[in-house]
């Protein structure tokens, strides 16, 4: 004992004795705890196993915190979604993004009105958002709309339309980037993503169907003389018409 030594079976005998119920471990982990601690004699270094439990908890209140309180003031802030949930706002903010470029929606200044009146700092209330949604005829379904509020929600009763607006400027301007967009803003209709197409469109050709093709490239000498062009008749057949005549 001055080694701080005991037998194996003591050991076990004390782990699934008296503590069995306060400790909660298997016969097979006591004794996978007493080879861990068996020294090369055949005994227990029980001290070194007390010194495991009881003298190695790290004393935390010498550590400052990590978290000031002040990363909630952040205009943009969103709270974090599982995988699945992200991958499906993220197809969600797509979809609206697409619809309000399409319709070049202006959204700002439909949530700043409410801001004027309640006097908040980027938020509006919950209510006023759906409101704001169907107004602009931007319709979704119930668990898709709580899947927004819960992106964008702030203090647990306002939603972050600053943060709301940002995330849909972020994807269209990667929409922008990836060529997703024409020249003039439009999202392609059958963007199919980075397939190379070398075939040029066709030309607009007006005159085909309206104007004759020998008014264009002139009369073509055809050897069938029933295709070509009857020629207009002579005055003088007029003359002997109305001789015959009389």
């Amino acid at each position: 004992e001055g080694y701080s030594l005991i037998s194996e079976s003591k050991f076990v005998s004390v782990l699934g004795g008296p503590l069995k119920d306060t400790i909660g471990l298997s016969e097979q982990e006591i004794l996978e705890l007493a080879d861990y601690f068996k020294a090369p004699d055949g005994r227990i270094l029980y001290r070194q196993f007390c010194q495991v439990i009881h003298d190695n908890v790290p004393d935390m209140t010498k550590y400052s915190n990590l978290v000031s309180g002040l990363e909630w003031e952040d205009p943009y802030h969103v709270n974090s979604l599982s995988v699945p949930e992200e991958r499906r706002i993220m197809l969600l903010l797509t979809k609206i993004a697409t619809l309000v470029k399409a319709r070049d929606l202006v959204l700002l200044p439909h949530f700043q009105d409410y801001e004027i009146i309640a006097k908040n700092d980027g938020t509006i209330t919950i209510s006023h958002f759906a409101r704001v949604l169907h107004f602009l005829k931007i319709f979704v379904a119930p668990e898709e709309f709580r899947l927004l509020v819960r992106k964008f929600l702030k203090d647990g009763y306002t939603v972050n339309y600053m943060a709301f607006v940002s995330a849909l400027e972020y994807v269209y301007q990667y929409m922008e980037r990836c060529g997703i967009t024409d020249l003039g803003g439009e999202v392609l209709p059958n963007f199919r993503g980075r397939a190379m197409n070398a075939s040029l469109p066709k030309l607009p050709r007006p005159e085909v169907g309206t104007v004759p093709t020998d008014a264009v490239f002139g009369v073509q000498k055809i050897f069938h003389p029933v295709l070509n062009k009857p020629r207009d008749p002579e005055i003088s057949s007029f003359f002997h018409t109305s001789k015959t005549t009389r």
